[in-house]
């Protein structure tokens, strides 16, 4: 678990209305594995965080963009594609401990914190593509590329019978 995720809210919960600008590079390996379909974010690069947690009566807000690299395999000719991702969030952080009726639409303050791993891993996940495009004109494979093995053994078969 990436501890500089985890962010003190004391003064946010007793002052409401107050903001702190939350601004961090993390290692992509610290959110676990972020995979797509074909498309990843690699382990060895880095997740930007800019965020501003703002306090309401019981609850903070969590609201700015998080940024990442993905590459993949274009769907249609299966070539290396390589993007940004820019997923702008807003989430509310709750306590769980209240039984609200709206229980699952927040992520939980853990006392005096909140752990924005679980929002960040989320924001990514749900912002890579699940089949990449290297460009909108992509036409797909070019036939003459790809040799078709039954070409071969035909003109094998040709040869023997001569």
């Amino acid at each position: 678990m990436a501890k500089r995720l985890r962010v003190g809210v004391t003064d946010l919960l007793h002052h409401p209305g107050t903001r702190l600008d939350v601004l961090r590079v993390v290692p992509a390996s610290d959110l676990g594995e972020l995979v797509v379909g074909t498309s990843c974010v690699d382990p060895e690069g880095d997740v930007s965080i800019d965020l501003v947690l703002e306090s309401q009566p019981g609850t903070v807000v969590a609201a700015g963009v998080i940024e990442a690299v993905w590459d993949g395999e274009c769907r249609r000719c299966l070539g290396d594609v390589v993007g940004e991702l820019r997923a702008e969030v807003r989430e509310v952080f709750g306590d769980a401990s209240e039984g609200a009726p709206d229980e699952g639409d927040f992520y939980p303050l853990l006392g005096d914190q909140v752990d924005l791993e679980p929002l960040v891993r989320d924001a990514v996940l749900l912002n890579l593509p699940v089949a990449p495009l290297c460009g909108p004109d992509c036409k797909g494979p070019v036939p003459e590329a790809f040799a078709d093995p039954a070409d071969d053994l035909e003109a094998d078969g040709d040869a023997a019978g001569e």
